[in-house]
């Protein structure tokens, strides 16, 4: 391995740097191959425009065309995230000082009473988080959804953790990757001095493994799209 390559395997890169670059042809290629495909949710299968628009999302989100495929769906021709990719996204980038963490909190034990914290620290020192409750659930009638019911810590942890992205980093799904003048690859290189050696390496995980790393704390996979 010469040292250029050994550089950058340790080193993090910036989203930017690491984004291919495809023209017009190649993105319109691609897109009628995902169209064309069973591995891709039916809502994209034989629909390649769609499939056009996501492809090039996932290239300036950094990530394979199939995973976005895989985890973006279209809501009144907007891009709509499930909880687990808008989650790993955020663990990855940086954009915190350290994973995604939660609080449950179960009140008096009754169903209505459960709510759950989504929290995270920021590189200032400080820690951000919101907080969703099942009356909040409720209110907002998300409790339509029959996994309220069934799974509802899980769901309740899923929604606190998008929308603490969407208040604090929403350039992760906006594909941005500068936040207060620094580059992804400087604010990671800063997490990394100030971790201790005993804490996990979340910033140097390829996106699927940060996927994976939420499933095995997920119960079940569950699609939170913007009320």
């Amino acid at each position: 391995m010469n040292q250029q390559n050994a550089i950058a395997t340790h080193e993090p890169t910036s989203l930017s740097n690491a984004r291919p670059s495809w023209d017009f042809d190649e993105l319109w290629r691609a897109a009628n191959a995902f169209a064309g495909s069973r591995m891709v949710p039916q809502h994209f299968q034989n629909q390649p425009q769609d499939c056009f628009v996501v492809v090039q999302l996932a290239l300036e989100l950094g990530i394979a065309p199939l995973t976005a495929l895989q985890n973006i769906f279209m809501i009144s021709g907007r891009p709509g995230f499930s909880a687990k990719l808008a989650i790993a996204l955020a663990n990855r980038s940086g954009a915190f000082a350290g994973p995604i963490r939660y609080k449950i909190d179960k009140g008096d034990g009754k169903p209505e009473s459960l709510a759950v914290t989504a929290y995270a620290p920021t590189h200032d020192g400080d820690v951000v988080e919101v907080t969703v409750s099942m009356q909040m659930a409720r209110l907002e009638g998300w409790t339509k959804n029959n996994k309220y019911k069934t799974i509802p810590e899980q769901m309740l942890r899923l929604r606190s953790a998008k929308w603490l992205i969407d208040l604090n980093c929403p350039e992760i799904l906006l594909g941005l990757d500068v936040h207060d003048g620094d580059t992804m690859s400087q604010r990671n290189n800063i997490t990394r001095v100030d971790r201790s050696d005993d804490q996990p390496e979340t910033n140097n995980l390829s996106l699927q493994q940060a996927i994976e790393q939420q499933n095995n704390n997920a119960v079940e996979a569950v699609v939170i799209t913007e009320e």
